[in-house]
C-alpha cells in the first residue's frame, strides 16, 4: 500500500514506479494507492506522517522490511 497525498511530487514518482511493475507482480501482489487526507483512518495506527509511505502486507499482517535505515516498518521515500 502506498500511503500519501496524490498531489505530492514524491507520491507521483512512487505511483509511476508502482504502475510500471503492476503487470509483472499481478499474479502475487496487489498494489493500492491511498490518499491519507481522504482516508485518515490509519494515519495514527501506522504513524503516517510522511508525504509518501509504502508499506507491505501479507494476509492482512504488516511485513517488516529491513533496508538499513533503522525504520523497518515502512519506506518513506520514492523508489526509482
Amino acid at each position: 500500500i502506498r500511503w500519501g497525498r496524490d498531489t505530492d511530487p514524491n507520491c507521483m514518482i512512487q505511483d509511476e514506479v508502482l504502475m510500471s511493475i503492476a503487470e509483472k507482480v499481478k499474479n502475487f501482489a496487489v498494489i493500492y494507492c491511498v490518499d491519507i487526507d481522504e482516508v485518515p483512518d490509519f494515519n495514527q495506527m501506522y504513524e503516517l506522517y510522511d508525504a509518501c509511505t509504502t508499506m507491505f502486507f501479507y494476509r492482512n499482517k504488516h511485513i517488516m522490511v529491513d533496508l538499513g535505515t533503522g525504520n523497518n516498518n515502512k519506506i518513506n521515500w520514492p523508489l526509482a
